[in-house]
């Protein structure tokens, strides 16, 4: 690189991803940027960026404090610091390094100038959170709680809250964030691990083990638990008590249904609890200033590795709450990304179950730096309104683990150590005023007046402090807070008070449940729930008489449950949407009318079908009955793709838990349904006719008998499969009506249906047709599906996709599997055509016959050398690659797994950005995909108690269900109560022996295009 001349302006040679508009910088500070040197607090400041309007202060710096990862002010104005020196490896001496420090602005003017070490001789600290007078700090594997009880600013009590968190893995990865909700419980996010963590002050209480959870605790009890989310490095809430949470590539993640709402069905297949509420992978755009620091970009060895441009080191959440930056930019969600030296803003609306974020200002960002060593970890609400970040100012972020082994000596790890800066985000125009104060020092009746305050911190450290005293001359202004505050806020944290209190009156919640604000109705449902828990007054009898008197008179629990039914008919989604898992807890069956409401007038939303099917519980029959009658009524009240995958769902609930017998009627009143159309009949059979064949059933089965029900139910099935048959074989239709009909044909027989699908398996036929009946074929009673789909001619005729498809569907039945086999042996099938991860089922399989067959059968593949085909195909990169070829051969080897650019599947990992990757790296990820399997990328094995195995990712889980995901993106939900066995395997889902499928060229035009060369 040419010199920097020092006495020109000059354009530092970083572009603005989106714009493509240079940033001039200073001479001096372009050359120190170029030679990836450390600019000093000023010069930084000069090389940050920031949406227009706003400015960037300094407020602290080295040498008054190094690498801060956690912030947080006491009631005095004290900011208190987590430094963690060590990271990543303490590798500089066996003595920890980790800090708390407070820092004061004695001053007054904004900057910190006086530093007392709070504690020292921490390995990791990574989180704080001020508790009666002192610290809560997270520092894997414990919680402690630390207090300076002489005045000293030295902390001389120090206490084990918690221990056992896991430390088996990196230090990025660890317990952090206590973070105090309205609820009155901390919380922790787990780091993406876990523990067994015991309460040393608690000896009796056994230890919590878990892995894939968040944690929470109560501060005055210790009282330890795990809740749904599996944070990284931040969470928060919002104004209403909504927990937000992160991770790597998900910069904005909300918790969106706890479990405990799940387990109230056993049979509802749905698994997930958390939501991406903003763009992620590979959709999460960013728009750095600062050279590429990714690891990818830097020294890229794998295929999931962090891509630029996009979220790669999401951490540090914050939901802004105060009156320094402009009024447009309350509420708004603060991401880091310290990998690309930004700060992102999002903007948060609701209209749905879940809330939803978009880029404030797609193009630049709230803050951006052109200097890499800006490393923005932890965003955090202040006293003085202003949005905070901390910085760890540091040449190269990440731990060593996560860097080739034949690199990581050739990095710094440690280059900005003990150097770190904090800032303060203002708008451009905004003068703040300082004072000194010390809350703790207000009186109980101020303290309530606090939670009125337009800033965020003062509220929350009032409510703190009032959780902390209990006072009860809190009772009477909180009471008159709830009544007449103008702050939608202030009465969240008034109605939480009090019942912390357990001085908050039934009137006043039921009041509170048709406040004027959504936030607070959301929140008197949530505060109801242990009341309306099994009340013996509701229960009596099993019924609820809507608009009528209680048996048991009017109970407290009587006029919640009548205060908490009128929000089914909320005008806020979200309301109606908490409604529905509030209620969910009782059997009243005369209140399915207002659930199924619900449940068809927000059927587009996938949470709220789940939600109202949780509800139904085990009066799922009569949930269907009251969701066909809204239909009927009103056949406009959603669209009919809404209605087709609610009636669908329902379905497949009614279908698992109600006796054979209550099932002709309901499948004669779902074939002649008014105000169902074709397409909503023929998903009611399907979800009812999958729930039937995993109890070993079948639809021809339940309406064999010669009733009035059975035979009306036959007919609707005649006339629905006729026309399945006609839409199936129709070309002319949409794809994905064709493949809904071929699903549904999967539940007769092969007389009738066989040879129409058999007749689809042709190269003329759409990839996405073939692979649907390749589904069904197997499942038609009569069908000699293996011996079909494995005739030598058409098995060679197949594409990858089909041929994936083929396997899945014999591998997962007894007969497919015998077929299998017979077919390598006979030579039909060549033994490579069966991938490792396969021939490894085979091989373990519990059939010793079937095992025996296949050790014979691949005894010549096994232990074969994938790195010896990895050497010897290493001369094909001296090839000139073909790039339009090499999409040609991405199109049909890849998508069916991954994704790039938006184009394909997401079941392996997203390859968007693989560019920054050597040529080598890749050809030895497609040559050898079990080199390295990335974490959540393992095939899984299911045994279901129905004789099917099942193999894919494990997507998600959760009390009832778990979700695999296979090839072409096809995922299956399998009800726990279903599964028979389940086991990780060691090997990738990824074929290998690729390299058959293609010549070598069309290998290194892959490579090529991947590369985008």
């Amino acid at each position: 690189m040419k010199p920097i001349s020092s006495f020109v302006l000059v354009l530092v040679l970083v572009l603005d991803a989106a714009r493509a508009q240079p940033v001039p910088l200073p001479a001096d500070i372009a050359a120190l940027i170029a030679a990836e040197k450390p600019l000093t607090p000023a010069q930084a400041l000069v090389a940050m960026r920031t949406e227009p309007g706003l400015r960037v202060e300094l407020a602290a710096a080295e040498p008054l404090v190094g690498d801060p990862v956690a912030l947080a002010w006491d009631e005095k104005g004290r900011l208190f610091v987590a430094e963690n020196h060590g990271y990543p490896t303490n590798s500089t001496t066996a003595k920890p390094l980790g800090i708390i420090a407070m820092l004061e602005d004695t001053k007054g003017n904004g900057t910190f100038d006086k530093r007392t070490v709070f504690a020292s001789g921490l390995s990791y600290p990574n989180g704080l959170m001020c508790w009666r007078g002192g610290l809560i700090v997270t520092c894997a594997p414990e919680v402690f709680y630390l207090k300076d009880t002489d005045g000293n600013g030295i902390a001389d009590v120090k206490r084990v809250l918690f221990t056992g968190f896991m430390t088996n893995s990196t230090t990025q990865i660890r317990v952090a964030h206590p973070t105090l909700a309205a609820d009155g419980w901390i919380y922790l996010t787990s780091g993406l691990t876990g523990g067994k963590v015991t309460c040393p002050e608690h000896p009796e209480r056994p230890a919590v083990e878990f892995t894939k959870s968040d944690t929470r605790f109560r501060p005055d009890t210790l009282e330890f638990e795990t809740v749904p989310g599996l944070a990284q490095f931040g969470e928060c809430f919002d104004d209403f008590g909504r927990k937000f949470t992160v991770d790597n590539r998900h910069p904005l993640q909300m918790v969106a249904m706890q479990p405990r709402y799940l387990k109230r069905n056993p049979y509802l297949a749905f698994s997930e609890t958390i939501a991406d509420v903003a763009a992620s992978a590979e959709r999460g755009a960013v728009y750095p200033l600062a050279k590429d620091q990714t690891t990818a970009g830097m020294m890229p060895t794998l295929l999931h590795a962090p891509h630029a441009g996009t979220f790669t080191s999401s951490c540090g959440i914050r939901i802004y709450g105060g009156d320094a930056l402009p009024t447009n930019f309350y509420g708004s969600s603060f991401t880091c990304e310290p990998a690309q030296s930004l700060v992102q803003r999002q903007v948060i609306s609701s209209g749905g179950a879940i809330l939803k974020a978009v880029h404030a200002h797609p193009g630049t960002e709230v803050m951006v730096s052109a200097d890499s060593w800006f490393r923005p970890v932890f965003a955090q609400n202040a006293p003085d309104g202003a949005l905070y970040v901390a910085s760890m100012y540091r040449k190269f972020i990440d731990h060593p683990q996560y860097v080739p082994a034949d690199m990581r000596d050739k990095l710094d790890f440690n280059s900005g150590r003990d150097q770190g800066r904090i800032y303060r985000l203002v708008a451009e125009d905004k003068k703040i005023a300082r004072k000194k104060f010390d809350l703790g020092k207000a009186s109980t009746k101020q303290l309530v007046g606090e939670l009125e305050n337009p800033k965020v911190w003062w509220r929350e450290t009032a409510f703190r402090l009032l959780l902390e005293r209990r006072d009860p001359a809190a009772v009477k202004p909180l009471n008159t807070l709830l009544e007449k505050s103008k702050s939608p806020q202030a009465r969240v944290l008034a109605l939480r008070l009090l019942d912390a209190l357990a001085v908050l009156s039934t009137d006043q919640l039921a009041a509170a449940m048709h406040d004027r604000h959504p936030g607070v109705r959301e929140n008197a449902l949530l505060i109801a729930e242990p009341v309306l828990d099994a009340p013996e007054s509701v229960r009596a009898g099993g019924q609820l008489a809507l608009g009528e008197p209680f048996a048991g008179g009017g109970s407290d629990a009587s006029r919640l449950v009548l205060a908490a039914l009128s929000l089914t008919d909320d005008s806020d989604a979200r309301v109606r949407f908490q409604t529905l898992l509030t209620l969910g807890s009782h059997d009243y069956r005369s209140a399915q009318r207002r659930f199924a409401e619900v449940a068809v007038r927000d059927s587009g939303d996938r949470w709220t079908r789940a939600a109202a099917l949780a509800t139904a519980g085990r009066q799922s029959a009569e949930f269907l009955d009251a969701v066909l009658a809204r239909i009927a009524f009103d056949p406009r009240a959603a669209s009919p793709e809404n209605i087709s995958a609610l009636v669908g769902e329902t379905c497949r609930v009614v279908g698992a838990s109600q006796p054979p017998e209550k099932l002709v009627p309901i499948l004669a009143q779902l074939t002649s349904a008014r105000g169902l159309d074709y397409a909503a009949q023929s998903a009611a059979v399907t979800g009812l006719g999958e729930a039937l064949r995993s109890r070993k059933l079948s639809l021809t089965q339940i309406a064999s008998a010669s009733t009035v029900d059975a035979i009306k139910a036959r007919e609707g099935l005649a006339r629905l499969m006729r026309g399945a048959l006609q839409l199936a074989t129709d070309g002319a239709q949409p794809v994905p009506a064709r493949q809904a009909a071929i699903g549904m044909l999967a539940f007769f027989d092969f007389a009738t249906a066989g040879q129409p699908l058999q007749s689809l398996i042709n190269p003329q036929q759409p990839t996405e047709i073939q692979t649907a009946v390749v589904k069904v074929l197997p499942l038609l009673a009569g069908s000699d599906a293996p011996k079909f789909l494995l005739e030598a001619a058409r098995w060679k005729s197949f594409s990858p996709s089909v041929r994936e498809a083929v396997l899945a569907a014999l591998m997962s039945q007894t007969a497919g599997v015998e077929a299998l086999l017979a077919a390598v042996e006979s030579g039909a099938v060549a033994p490579t055509g069966i991938d490792p991860t396969r021939r490894a089922q085979l091989l373990k399989n519990r059939n010793k016959a079937v095992a025996a067959k296949a050790e014979e059968l691949f005894k010549n593949l096994q232990g074969s050398d994938r790195m010896k085909v990895y050497e010897e195909y290493k001369s094909i990169l001296t090839l000139k690659p073909n790039a339009a070829n090499g999409h040609a051969s991405f199109a049909k080897v890849c998508v069916q797994c991954h994704q790039l650019n938006g184009e394909g599947a997401k079941v392996g990992p997203d390859l968007t950005g693989v560019r920054n990757q050597p040529a080598e790296v890749l050809l030895l990820h497609i040559l050898v995909p079990s080199y390295e399997i990335v974490a959540g990328f393992n095939a899984y094995e299911i045994e279901t108690k129905d004789g099917r195995t099942a193999t894919g990712l494990l997507a998600s889980e959760t009390p009832t269900s778990v979700m695999l995901r296979r090839a072409l993106g096809e995922e299956e939900t399998i009800l726990r109560s279903n599964i028979a066995t389940m086991a990780a395997g060691a090997l990738s889902l990824m074929p290998d022996e690729l390299e058959k499928t293609m010549s070598k060229q069309d290998l290194r035009d892959l490579i090529g295009f991947l590369k985008g060369e």
